[in-house]
This record gives structure tokens, sequence and C-alpha cells, in this order.
């Protein structure tokens, strides 16, 4: 009598293991990043509370004639506060869910603006210094993926330009472009910088395990490959164009989910 034996597939154990793998080294990346957004709301969010300690204690001895004043400062302050600290709820919800794996890649419907949004926000205290960026997200139907898949992906493709454009010496004309739209009845994100671009060969190769253009210790030349293996599990391609020394733009294309 023969035992069945039920076995992952080494393509699926191969994707998740280099989607981990990206994803951890994205978060290195983008930990400096996340100091920087979360800290400077952070001191304002103090400074705010401690200017309505020092109101609310000024209250306690002040003429009636001066309680609306302070009232008015008091309540202004305690606003900033609660503005600040929405967004550092915002920057961390955000990083949390850049984070979080998933036990199998298994599609769902899923909308992708929100997606997009989602990674332009984690990827802005990177691109911020380096390049303008301009976004394009107009509302588009559902697709199947996940979440964290069409996550991962866009934010690959905007570190990249980020990185792309700074290793080019860096210049107030740097300008990264994210478009999200509808082509022949798919969904495009398109992930455009008008940085060097790439030549024949590297065109050929860049989304080869390993192969990558920037320095060793900046990237393990698996984002690429991992973007474009999670895109064909979407039943989408992630393609790329160049003119060298002009600009380059990476195309995520998924089919519209049917109803």
């Amino acid at each position: 009598m023969e035992t069945e034996m039920t076995t992952t597939s080494p393509k699926q154990v191969s994707i998740e293991a280099l989607a981990e793998l990206d994803r951890v080294r994205t978060a290195s990346f983008l930990s400096a990043g996340l100091a920087h957004e979360i800290s400077n709301p952070l001191m304002s969010l103090l400074h705010s509370l401690a200017e309505a300690e020092r109101i609310c204690g000024a209250l306690e001895s002040a003429p009636d004639a001066s309680d609306r004043a302070y009232i008015v400062a008091l309540t202004a302050h305690v606003g900033d506060a609660h503005v600040c600290g929405k967004a550092i709820g915002s920057v961390i919800r955000d990083f949390k869910l850049f984070l979080q794996t998933e036990r199998t890649i298994l599609p769902t419907l899923v909308d992708p603006r929100p997606l997009v949004e989602r990674a332009v926000r984690i990827a802005q205290p990177q691109i911020r210094g380096v390049a303008r960026l301009s976004v394009c997200a107009v509302e588009t139907p559902l697709v199947r993926a996940t979440s964290s898949g069409i996550t991962q992906i866009t934010l690959n493709l905007l570190l990249n330009a980020a990185e792309a454009l700074s290793s080019g010496g860096g210049s107030k004309d740097n300008l990264i472009e994210i478009r999200l739209g509808v082509e022949h009845g798919q969904v495009v994100i398109e992930v455009t910088d008008n940085g060097r671009g790439l030549d024949a060969d590297s065109l050929e190769r860049v989304f080869l395990p390993h192969v990558t253009t920037k320095s060793a210790d900046a990237a393990s030349g698996f984002g690429l490959p991992l973007c474009r293996a999670l895109a064909r599990r979407f039943g989408g391609e992630l393609s790329v164009r160049s003119l060298p020394g002009c600009l380059t733009c990476f195309r995520l294309a998924l089919p519209i989910a049917e109803s």
C-alpha cells in the first residue's frame, strides 16, 4: 500500500522565501526614513502637550475675563496634538501592514488604489530629498491579487527609482511619476523615473536573480525577480522599457477581475 504524501511546490517555496527576504531587506532600508518620519510629528506632539499643560496651569489662577482666550489657545494645542498623534499612528500602521506576511499567496479581490497610496506613503521619506514625486491614481476595477503583494511590488518599484536617481548624484530636476489607470481591460501601475535609463544588456537581464545595478550593500538582486513572480502569480505581468540617458518605466499590468 502506497502512502500519498502532500508536498509544497518548490516554486511556491521559492516565491515565499524570496518574498520574506525582500520584505526584510526593504524594511531595513526603510528604517531610517521611518524613524525620521515619526520623530517630526512626535516632537510637535510633545511640544503641543507641553503648551497645553502650561495653559492649564495658567487657567487655575487666571481672572475670569481671561479664561476664554486661554481656553481657545488650549483647544488649538490639543487639536494640534491630536493631528500629530494620528500622523504617527498612520505611519506605524502602514509600516506594520507592509511587514505583514501571508502564510500563502492566495489571490483575492482587492482594490489597487489604496494599496498604491499606501506604498507611496511608505516610500515618501526615501524619495523626499532625492526627487519630486508625481502621483496620478484614479479609481479602477478590482483585481485578483493580494494586498501585500501589490503594495510590495509598487513599493519596490518606487524605491528602485529613488535609488537610481540618488546614485546619479541627485538633482532638483529628478522626477518620479507613478500612475494607476486602466488600459485594454487591464489595471496598470507604472513607475517612471527620468534617470540615466538602462542599456540593452541591462534590459535583458534586469529580472534575473542576483542581477542588480546597485552597490552590493544596497541590494540583494531579488527584488525585481520577486515582483515579476508575484505579478505572474496574479495572472499579470511586470515589464520594463527604457531610453538610455532619459527615462526608465516599469509597468505592472493585472487583468480586471471578473464579476
